[in-house]
């Protein structure tokens, strides 16, 4: 049987997760707001495989790879053709060549399932549809169970600080800079640490977030608890502007002056000969016309007088 309709009207989405692990359910949870979209497979209960799509872009596995920093830009573009060209998922192209290993594989699918159930508990609202059975990912060599009641936890922990770190940094494109001296001089955790190496008064927070390893949410985390303790600031991001264009008017060469000339001077002359004929003959028959208006008596003796003349 489905279940479907809208949240968190109907339910919420932690609470309807947790149903569907204590019910042992298998099938795929599909979630939409907006123009975002997200999937979650489940199998006994379990969350074997995740999915989202941000304004229409599908994000695929490689991101992941790239995001947790254990495979650069550069080798996911290299073996996409191999992928392509041979029919197989890139990350068992990887898998061959010895770039990660299984236990790698499984960490980044692992992490990729993180990051979506942390995207959507931050969903306002929404629609969910449950659709027994189905699954996602069908053919992937590489299987994960990961138990959703951690996930959960975690996620309703970053749903409630989610507002106050966006009322921090209430934009992506914010640039953090590191300050010379920190007001709170505390040794930073693991991630913090990353996070602070790659502040460098360049780069945005959307890029950090992208190159940290750590995630999105863990990456706001740690640039939040870098505000509060002083260690960096943020600025807007400089617009360059560009000077107004120069419109060069290109000057005529001399026949084309010439030519020129002779056009203007032609139409001129062409409305002097119309407009001469036609007010010509305008008056040769108004001479001639027995109507006078009928105004006003002091006016119309005037007029008969000018007339006979």
């Amino acid at each position: 049987m489905a279940l479907q309709g809208k949240f968190p009207h109907d339910v919420e989405l932690s609470t309807l997760i947790q149903s569907l692990f204590i019910d042992k359910r298998t099938g795929v949870l599909y979630i939409k707001k907006e123009k975002d979209e997200a999937a979650i497979g489940f199998e006994d209960g379990f969350i074997v495989a995740s999915y989202i799509i941000r304004k229409g872009e599908f994000e695929f596995l490689p991101r992941y790879l790239v995001l947790s920093g254990k495979v650069s830009p550069d080798l996911i573009k290299k073996f996409e053709k191999e992928s392509k060209e041979r029919g197989v998922r890139i990350e068992e192209v990887l898998l061959e060549e010895g770039i990660v290993d299984e236990k790698e594989i499984e960490r980044i699918i692992i992490f990729k399932i993180e990051e979506v159930i942390d995207e959507i508990l931050t969903w306002d609202e929404g629609w969910f549809n449950f659709i027994p059975q189905d699954k996602i990912y069908k053919f992937s060599k590489i299987k994960v169970k990961v138990d959703p009641q951690f996930l959960l936890l975690e996620g309703v922990k970053r749903k409630e600080e989610w507002p106050k770190i966006r009322k921090k940094i209430p934009s992506d494109d914010l640039i953090p800079f590191q300050k010379d001296i920190p007001e709170i001089d505390i040794e930073l955790s693991k991630e913090e640490l990353r996070v602070y190496e790659l502040v460098d008064g360049e780069k945005t927070i959307y890029e950090i977030a992208e190159r940290s390893g750590i995630g999105k949410f863990k990456t706001f985390e740690a640039l939040y608890h870098l505000l509060e303790t002083g260690w960096i600031g943020i600025k807007e991001r400089e617009i360059e502007e560009k000077p107004p264009e120069k419109v060069l008017i290109k000057p005529l060469k001399f026949y084309e002056e010439k030519r020129f000339l002779y056009l203007i001077s032609g139409i001129v002359l062409a409305f002097f000969i119309f407009f001469s004929f036609y007010f010509g003959i305008f008056f040769k028959n108004f001479k001639k016309m027995k109507f006078i208006p009928d105004i006003f008596e002091e006016e119309k003796k005037v007029a008969e007088f000018l007339w006979k003349k």
